[in-house]
Parts: C-alpha cells; structure tokens; sequence
C-alpha cells in the first residue's frame, strides 16, 4: 500500500514536467485517425448522391411477384433523380446478400445514357440495348436481369446505382468484379434502392 501511495506521488509531481516515472505502467498513446486533410489530394473524390426509385415499389419494401422468379421475371422499371451534371453515363448492380453461398449479383448493366432518366421495365434479355446500354453477366452466368427466387425466408435485394463520368469499354461477358474495376476513378455520384422478397 505504502509504494502504491509513493507512486501515486511521483506520477503527479512529475506528470507536471511531461516525465513518465520509472517503475509506473506508462500511459497509452491516442492514435490520431486519417483523415482528408492528410491524405493525398489524388486519392480524395466527392462522390454526390443521387434518387434511384421505382414507380413499381417503395424503397424497403416489397418486390411485386411481377419482378420475380415463377411470374413475369423481368426487370423492373426506374428513375434516376438529381443525377451530377458531370454524369455521362450510369451503371447498376442488383444483389441479394442474404443468398445461402454468400451474396449474389442478380444483374449488372452499364453505359445506359444519363439523358435517359426513365428507364422502362422488361428490358430484353440481351446484351447491347437500343439506348447502347450493356448488360452483363450475373452470378448464373447469363446476360441479363436475373429475377430474384430466394430457396427460403425473406431476403433483401439492394438495386445499387453508380453515376460515371466516362463510358466504359467492357465486353459483355463481364462480371461485377470487372465493371467494380473499370468503374474506379470514375465515379461522381451514388443511389441505392432496396426491396424484399420471398416466395
């Protein structure tokens, strides 16, 4: 108790002239996060964010049967609100991360023109659109928007939207972690819309 108190001594009188005593536990260190400030200028890009929705469903809710696996299938329709003015063109990935074997990309496009807000539902099954949009491979394999069919349970689908200021030079045969790829650097703006669905 007496060297308790002895310590307890020596550690205010020298606190006072910044010393850690010998024989204390020295204090720990606060690590000072990153932040933008001392970051590379060229690594720093604000991105904006943008309205991704659907005159079909509410966001964080419901996916009508129509956009499913066993009715119609086809993908649905959306609207682009308050794209950045730089926006030459956008790319989508829809994904369940609720699927059994980890998450599951359910339909990747890109190249669909920014001047085209209004995108309509049942867009063919192929991979070059009228609009020069691209539709690419999902996690079956095919081209194409591949209709959510969840095995069991309710899972959530996030519609993710990415505003580019580029057109990107892809073949079709590309997988989400190819368009994730060309897409870096040339992102200006994001929006995102999710719906549930089980059967």
């Amino acid at each position: 108790m007496r060297r308790v108190t002895k310590c307890i001594r020596a550690v205010s009188l020298l606190i006072l002239a910044s010393i850690v005593p010998i024989g204390c536990a020295p204090q720990k260190t606060a690590t000072i996060p990153a932040t933008s400030k001392n970051l590379p200028q060229s690594k720093i890009r604000k991105v904006a964010q943008f309205t991704l929705q659907s005159p079909a469903f509410a966001n964080n809710k419901a996916l009508p049967s129509r956009f499913a696996c066993g009715n119609d299938g086809v993908s649905p329709p959306l609207n682009l609100l308050n794209l950045p003015k730089n926006t030459k063109t956008v790319a989508f990935i829809l994904e369940d991360p609720d699927a059994p074997k980890g998450t599951y990309t359910h339909w990747i496009m890109w190249n669909w023109p920014a001047a085209k807000t209004d995108i309509p539902d049942a867009l063919p099954a192929q991979s070059k659109l009228e609009t020069g949009a691209i539709q690419g491979t999902g996690s079956n394999g095919k081209i194409g928007y591949n209709p959510p069919c969840p095995p069991s349970g309710m899972h959530r689908y996030y519609l993710k939207a990415y505003a580019l200021d580029s057109t990107l030079q892809l073949p079709a045969t590309s997988d989400k972690q190819t368009l994730l790829a060309a897409m870096q650097g040339h992102v200006v703006g994001q929006g995102m819309l999710m719906a549930t669905y089980h059967k």
